[in-house]
């Protein structure tokens, strides 16, 4: 697991000195290590430096090997680099299930899909 996640060289630090991309991976080995089914990460990416994102990002690639992983994010374009389909919600509501492969056959992208979806619900 250790090495599978790159803490090889921190394996014997305390959780509470390490910069926030290697307390990112201790939670998800702490989440991965029953071989769950389904991984739920909020915010994934949230806090790292450009190279630890990129990191993670092939992490959550690997993982989805092996399990569903719900990722949620307000950043758009990270979502757009790490997931097949969307699920766009606003205040609780489900507005749409779509997969980004679908969106960029119509000739859009995820974030003015998001903005056409949200549009009605945000002048109410």
């Amino acid at each position: 697991m250790r090495e599978r996640l790159a803490l090889d060289d921190v394996g014997s630090t305390i959780i509470g000195r390490l910069s926030r991309g290697y307390r990112q991976r201790v939670a998800i080995a702490q989440a991965i290590i029953h071989e769950p089914e389904l991984l739920v990460l909020d915010e994934p990416t949230n806090g790292l430096d450009p190279r630890q994102i990129i990191e993670m990002r092939g992490l959550l690639r690997v993982l989805a090997a092996q399990c569903s992983i719900i990722v949620t994010s307000h950043i758009l374009s990270e979502i757009e680099r790490v997931a097949d389909r969307v699920a766009i919600m606003l205040h609780g509501r489900l507005l749409a299930v779509v997969g980004l492969a679908e969106i960029a056959s119509a000739g859009s992208d995820l974030e003015r899909t998001f903005l056409d979806l949200t549009a009605d619900v945000m002048s109410t």
